[in-house]
């Protein structure tokens, strides 16, 4: 009876303490379910023997549930994806994998335009999970196929991303997401990152996003963008200096945008630049200014310059 009733109280302590850590964010799933999930796809275990040949689950970065297609993967390309499922042997067998993988996937985008039809889909839940591995180099390869070989295509799965048990998965898809821009798809869920995102690393990435954003190929554009700027000028008292650096950033991008009225932008940096606690970001708005002042008194000598600066 004692050894029983231990074992629940050990058992309701740990419940208690997975429930504790779930993240916070909106589009993140209840402590409850949050614990279920964590203990389900907690990182696997080095598998011992053979390889797996047959199409499999993978929840070992953020917890994201898909099914790959084998058979839709050549010979040399199988052992590649299957060693990072599981695990990478190293962060130099890693990358050099997703480099072997992305050649493989622009040949087929060739071969693709050559036949017009489109690459295959199916590895795009494994590149959206495998930025969960906190990997820089490999996740460039990852976001840049994303990105430029996917395009909207992605978004669906990008958007679980998101909402995916892993920070660093959450913060790369938002990256991604913005790069892409499709602002009806997008917009909502990035402006709720921004302002009650769980950790600053994604909520820098969400700032960033809503700037990014083709509010011009929106049905909705204009409404999209001054929400946007409203949600952005909100932050302009965070506590944390590096949201509001991500929001000064943000404020210039969209300063060479339609549908902005350019004296609100302005005012906001003014005021940044002015009385922000921190000095590098009064110095990164004191030069959104005097870079867009630059750029409105002589467009024609100074807007690749200022341009280039609004990706820094």
């Amino acid at each position: 009876m004692f050894t029983t009733w231990t074992a629940h109280c050990v058992q309701r302590w740990r419940r208690s303490a997975a429930a504790a850590r779930a993240p916070r964010c909106l589009s993140a799933p209840t402590a409850r379910t949050w614990a279920v999930a964590s203990r389900r796809y907690r990182p696997a275990q080095r598998l011992q023997g053979p390889a797996r040949t047959e199409p499999r689950m993978s929840g070992v970065n953020g917890g994201l549930a898909y099914d790959i297609d084998e058979q839709q993967l050549p010979d040399q390309i199988k052992p590649l994806v299957q060693m990072i499922v599981r695990g990478p042997d190293s962060p130099a067998a890693f990358i050099d994998a997703m480099e072997r993988i992305a050649d493989w996937l622009w040949q087929q985008q060739q071969s693709a335009n050559d036949r017009g039809t489109r690459p295959p889909d199916t590895l795009i839940p494994f590149l959206v999970d495998s930025l969960g591995y906190n990997n820089p180099v490999a996740a460039r390869i990852a976001l840049d196929l994303l990105v430029r070989l996917y395009g909207k295509g992605a978004v669906p799965v990008l958007l679980q991303g998101v909402g995916a048990l892993n920070y660093a998965v959450n913060a790369y898809a938002l990256r991604a997401l913005g790069a892409i821009g499709d602002a009806d798809a997008v917009f909502t869920v990035a402006k709720q990152c921004a302002l009650r995102g769980p950790i600053p690393n994604v909520r820098r990435a969400a700032v960033r996003c809503l700037a990014q954003l083709k509010y011009e190929e929106s049905a909705n554009g204009r409404a999209r963008c001054e929400d946007a700027v409203a949600s952005l000028s909100s932050l302009v008292g965070d506590p944390d200096w590096t949201i509001r650096y991500a929001l000064v950033w943000s404020l210039s991008h969209l300063l060479h945008r339609k549908f902005i009225e350019k004296p609100e932008i302005t005012n906001i940096l003014a005021h940044i630049a002015n009385q922000d606690a921190d000095v590098v970001v009064r110095a990164r708005a004191q030069r959104a200014l005097a870079q867009f002042n630059e750029a409105t008194s002589s467009p024609a000598s100074s807007t690749a310059r200022c341009v280039h600066a609004a990706d820094t």
